[in-house]
């Protein structure tokens, strides 16, 4: 296939898609939300009720758009509304399933089939992002927890930077936790609702500006089945979703954070520190001051993993970012309770600096 025909191909599948999307719209009555995201007004549309049952939680914290949305991030359910996936592009490799279009060398749209039995479709033009499923029961666990992520990094970008960290605040500005999956983010942030500070982010956030401010994306929280009886409280608080561990190893209990703690819950607050947990029996939590070079050294390959379309924007971006403010790596308590004493220290001594 040559360039010509590639882009052609590509164009007249995002144009059908997008036919049939405004088309079901029309007959499937959606669930439509006009929210405000990280001081940019968007629409969430989902089709098929239990599709919304499932997503539609994750942007109540959001405050109502004040202005015309400048995107859509929507996602249909298939079997619900009639809309079948599109099947995938013919290919001179069958194991392509991921299609860009670029405009002097930044992406204005791409066409994804790497789920099986899913779409993503993203475009700047019409300023539609979608998410199509065969059927709400096939939908991924991940996607409750960070719902229509893909989507919205299409419609809050491009100049935005998406960060793999948990995020939370006291009045002196926020610390974001990065680290690998595993690190220890999940539990130190919701250890930090617990301790009474403010919340952001467990997981996923997104950071704009120079110097840094990070913003809330969905107040959702994970953490895994063997953590709960360190969070009885907190389960019993906050509405959650639990996975049966026996279902799959991997998936975490889904908690909702804004029911039972919405007054935590901020939408921006000034980045301070960056702080690099690392699991330890140690009984008390230690600062250590970290450098550039090893932070982005740690948190870099997990980063990576979340940049598809413009790593190396989004790498320079990342790199940024860990220049800008102080840096501390976190040896844990493994008392969870004493985390959050430190996360707060390194707040104040970073806000002390700047």
């Amino acid at each position: 296939m040559t360039a010509d025909d590639y882009s052609v191909a590509v164009h007249r599948a995002l144009e059908a898609v997008d036919r049939g999307w405004l088309d079901m719209c029309e007959r499937c009555d959606p669930v439509v939300r006009r929210v405000r995201i990280a001081e940019t007004d968007v629409e969430i549309v989902l089709a098929g009720d239990q599709l919304a049952d499932i997503l539609l939680p994750g942007f109540e914290c959001h405050a109502a758009a004040a202005r015309e949305p400048v995107a859509t991030v929507g996602a249909w359910d298939a079997l619900a509304t009639g809309f079948a996936i599109p099947p995938p592009l013919a290919s001179d490799n069958p194991l392509v399933r991921h299609w860009t279009v670029r405009r002097d060398g930044r992406p204005v749209a791409e066409i994804d089939w790497a789920d099986e039995g899913a779409i993503r479709i993203g475009d700047r033009r019409t300023g539609r992002h979608l998410l199509g499923i065969a059927s709400a029961d096939a939908l991924s666990p991940w996607e409750a927890g960070a719902p229509l992520r893909r989507g919205l990094w299409w419609a809050l970008g491009p100049e935005a930077l998406f960060v793999h960290a948990g995020a939370v605040a006291t009045d002196d500005g926020a610390a974001l936790i990065m680290g690998a999956s595993g690190a220890g983010k999940s539990t130190t942030s919701l250890a930090c609702l617990r301790a009474g500070m403010d919340f952001l982010s467990d997981d996923y956030c997104l950071v704009r500006g120079d110097p840094p401010v990070v913003h809330l994306l969905t107040a959702t929280a994970r953490v895994h089945h063997h953590e709960l009886p360190n969070f009885v409280d907190l389960v019993a608080a906050l509405d959650h979703r639990a996975t049966a561990p026996s279902e799959d190893p991997t998936m975490k209990a889904l908690f909702y954070v804004d029911r039972g703690a919405a007054g935590q819950v901020v939408r921006s607050a000034p980045v301070r520190v960056i702080v690099v947990p690392e699991v330890s029996d140690d009984d008390e939590p230690q600062l250590i001051p970290l450098r550039s070079a090893e932070a982005l050294r740690i948190v870099a390959p997990a980063a990576l993993k979340q940049m598809h379309l413009e790593a190396d924007r989004e790498l320079a971006g990342l790199r940024h970012l860990i220049a800008s403010v102080p840096l501390f790596r976190l040896r844990l308590s493994r008392h969870r309770d004493r985390n959050p004493i430190a996360i707060e220290e390194a707040i104040r001594r970073a806000a002390g600096s700047q």
